[in-house]
C-alpha cells in the first residue's frame, strides 16, 4: 500500500468528532463565496504554476468513507477543506452527478436528467475544459475514464482523454501523465466502487464496498506518491479534488435520521480539496435540529371517538381566562400526522384551545389546522371570528409554534411563530372579552368543522405575558424551561406531555392543573425519537460543498474569472493556509 506523507490526522479528527457544534463555530476561517469576485488565489502570486489533479469515484457514501479510516484519503485532510457530508443531485442519476461536477451548473440548465443524457443543453453548458482552453490554449488537460459516455458528452476541451477498461487502468495512466513536465489539469474517474455497492450494499459492513473503497484509496496514494515525487514538485502549486459523484441506498439507523436530505445514503457523498498549503478545515454536518425523545400520546378523532384531554372545570378554569386586556402567549411542539386521506391537508380542526366549540362567533381563543398550515382563531359571540395564520408544518415532523397577544398603542394584537420565526400580526381588539368557562382542551373541539386534527402535543407553555420576539426564538428548539428563562415567574402552565404512562398530562408549572386524557377506546405512550425545528433542505445545500461547486474552484486555483454569460452555479471555498508565501 502507497503511503503518503503522515500528519497527526488521528488526533484532529478525534478531536473535532469530540466537539458538539453548529455551522458558525465550526467553520471559522473559511466560507464560500458566490461567482463573480475577485478570484486572485489566496496562495499568492508567486510565479509556480498551477496544476490540479481531480479525482471523480462513483458511488462512495462520504460517512462510508469516513468511517472507513482509509489512511491515504484520510492523511490527506490534514492539510485540506473537506466535508463527510457533501451532497449530489436530487436526482441521484449517474451521468447528472457527472454533468455538474464538469459543468458547474445544476439539471435545470445543463439538461443532463437520465443516463442516456437525451435532451441535454451541453452545447450551451459545456465542460469546464472548454473555458479552461479557452483562458490558456497552452494549458494542458488530460481526462480518463471508464465511460465511454462521460468521456463523449462531458469532457469537451480535452488534449488527451482516454476510455480504459478499469480503475486500475485509470490510475496508471494518471500516474504515467504525472511524470510528464507539461501536466496542467488531469481527471480521473473511477467506478468499481459504485459497482461493489450495487452488487454488495452502499455500506462498510459489507466487505466487497469496503474492499472497493480500501482499493481505491491505494489508488490516491500511488496517485499522490507520483506527485509528491515530481523532480518540481515544490516549484509548483498544486490542488488536488477528490469527490464523490453520489452515494448509494442503504438502511440506515432511524435513531439518526433527521427528516434531511443529509439523512438520504443515496445523496451522501464527500469532498475534499487538498493543497500542501492548507490547514485542516473541516465542514461538519449542518445542524439539522435539536433531538427530541420521548413518548407522547396520539390525539386523533372526533365527537364520541376522540383522543384528547380536558383541565377539567372543577379546576382552574380561569387561570387561563385573559379577559380584553390581559397579555399571555402560548408555546408548544406539535407533530402532525397524515389525515385520513393520507396527506396533510386539514380543515379546521383544534390543536389547542379554550372554548366550548369551533362554531362561528362563540367566545374564546383556538390554535387549528387549515390545509397545511397552523393558525389561531378568536371568537365572539355578535362579532365572529377573526384569526392570524401561522406557517406551513405539514411535513409530518415536529415543530415548534406559538402566539403572541399583547397591547399596542392602546390595542390588543395576535402574532404568530413558527420555528422561531415571526408570522402573521392580526389587531384583535374588537373582540374584547375572550373570558370563558369552557375548559382549556388539547385535540378535537366540537364545532362546525370538516375534519378531526391527527397530532402529538408536547412542550406545552401558557405564560401570563407577551414574550419578546428574541425570546421566542432563542427557545423554539429548546426542550423544555430553562432555570434562567427571563420570563420565568410569569408561566402560569408548563405541560411537557411526555409522561409516559398514566391518563393525564401532569402540569410542572406553579398551577399545578394536570390535563385528563380521555379516550373512548385504548390509547398508547408511543416512544419517539427524532429532530425538532428542521431547517429547509434549500437552506442546509449552501452549507456544504457541492459538486457544481468544484468547477469555480478550479477556475479560482487557475486565476480564471468565469463570465457571468456561463451562468455557474457554484460557489468558491476559501481555506485557512498555513502560510501565504
Amino acid at each position: 500500500m502507497s503511503n503518503i506523507k503522515k500528519g497527526k490526522w488521528k488526533g484532529y479528527l478525534l478531536l473535532l468528532a469530540g466537539l458538539p457544534c453548529i455551522w458558525s463555530a465550526c467553520n471559522k476561517g473559511f466560507d464560500y463565496v458566490k461567482a463573480p469576485v475577485n478570484l486572485e488565489d489566496s496562495i499568492g502570486n508567486d510565479g509556480r504554476p498551477p496544476k490540479i489533479i481531480y479525482l471523480i469515484v462513483d458511488g462512495a457514501r462520504g460517512e462510508a468513507v469516513r468511517d472507513a479510516y482509509v489512511p491515504n484519503i484520510t492523511t490527506l485532510t490534514d492539510n485540506a477543506l473537506y466535508c463527510w457530508n457533501t451532497l449530489t443531485d436530487s436526482l441521484n442519476t449517474q451521468a447528472s452527478s457527472w454533468a455538474d461536477m464538469l459543468t458547474g451548473v445544476s439539471k435545470t440548465k445543463h439538461g443532463v436528467v437520465s443516463d442516456d443524457y437525451n435532451g441535454n443543453h451541453l452545447d450551451q453548458y459545456p465542460s469546464i475544459f472548454k473555458y479552461v482552453k479557452a483562458a490558456y490554449p497552452t494549458y494542458r488537460i488530460t481526462a480518463y475514464t471508464a465511460s465511454a459516455g462521460l468521456s463523449e458528452k462531458l469532457l469537451t476541451g480535452a488534449d488527451e482523454k482516454k476510455v480504459l477498461n478499469n480503475d486500475d487502468a485509470v490510475t496508471t495512466s494518471v500516474v504515467n501523465e504525472l511524470k510528464q513536465d507539461s501536466v496542467g489539469l488531469i481527471m480521473g474517474q473511477f467506478h468499481a466502487v459504485e459497482t461493489a455497492g450495487v452488487q454488495a450494499g452502499f455500506d462498510i459492513s459489507r466487505a466487497a464496498y469496503k474492499q472497493a473503497i480500501e482499493h481505491f484509496d491505494k489508488q490516491v496514494g500511488d496517485i499522490i506518491t507520483a506527485m509528491q515525487t515530481r523532480k518540481n514538485f515544490k516549484n509548483e502549486r498544486w490542488l488536488v479534488v477528490i469527490a464523490s459523484s453520489k452515494g448509494g441506498k442503504y438502511p440506515i439507523d432511524p435513531a439518526k435520521d433527521d427528516k434531511t436530505i443529509f439523512s438520504d445514503p443515496a445523496l451522501n457523498t464527500f469532498t475534499i480539496y487538498y493543497s500542501p498549503n492548507y490547514r485542516l478545515n473541516y465542514i461538519d454536518r449542518p445542524f439539522g435540529g435539536t433531538r427530541f425523545a420521548g413518548k407522547s400520546v396520539r390525539l386523533f378523532g372526533r365527537d364520541a371517538d376522540a383522543v384528547n384531554a380536558t383541565v377539567p372545570n372543577t379546576t382552574g378554569v380561569d387561570d387561563y381566562n385573559f379577559g380584553d386586556t390581559t397579555s399571555f402567549t402560548v408555546e408548544m411542539k406539535v407533530k402532525v400526522n397524515p389525515g385520513p386521506n393520507g396527506d396533510y391537508y386539514f380543515t379546521y380542526p383544534s390543536i389547542l384551545g379554550k372554548r366550548a366549540s369551533f362554531d362561528g362567533g362563540v367566545t374564546g381563543w383556538v390554535m387549528f389546522l387549515e390545509s397545511r398550515y397552523w393558525m389561531i382563531n378568536f371568537g365572539k359571540t355578535g362579532r365572529g371570528n377573526i384569526q392570524a395564520k401561522g406557517a406551513d408544518i405539514s411535513d409530518g415532523t415536529w415543530h415548534s409554534i406559538a402566539a403572541t397577544i399583547y397591547r399596542r398603542d392602546g390595542r390588543r394584537y395576535t402574532k404568530t411563530f413558527t420555528d422561531g420565526k415571526p408570522g402573521e400580526e392580526k389587531d384583535i381588539t374588537d373582540h374584547g372579552d375572550i373570558n370563558t368557562t369552557a375548559p382549556l382542551t388539547m385535540g378535537f373541539l366540537p364545532g362546525s368543522v370538516n375534519q378531526a386534527a391527527d397530532v402529538n402535543i408536547a412542550d406545552v407553555h401558557i405564560w401570563r405575558t407577551p414574550l419578546d420576539e428574541n425570546t421566542i426564538k432563542s427557545n423554539a428548539c429548546t426542550i423544555g424551561i430553562p432555570d434562567d428563562h427571563p420570563y420565568i415567574n410569569y408561566l402560569i402552565g408548563y405541560w411537557p406531555c411526555t409522561d409516559g404512562s398514566g391518563s393525564i398530562f401532569r402540569d410542572n408549572g406553579q398551577l399545578a392543573h394536570d390535563f385528563e386524557i380521555h379516550a373512548p377506546g385504548a390509547y398508547t405512550w408511543d416512544a419517539f425519537s427524532t429532530l425538532i425545528c428542521p431547517p429547509a433542505s434549500s437552506f442546509l445545500e449552501v452549507l456544504v460543498p457541492s459538486g457544481r461547486d468544484i468547477p469555480q474552484q478550479i477556475f479560482s486555483w487557475l486565476r480564471i474569472l468565469p463570465n457571468e454569460a456561463w451562468q455557474l452555479d457554484g460557489h468558491v471555498w476559501v481555506p485557512s493556509l498555513i502560510t501565504t508565501k
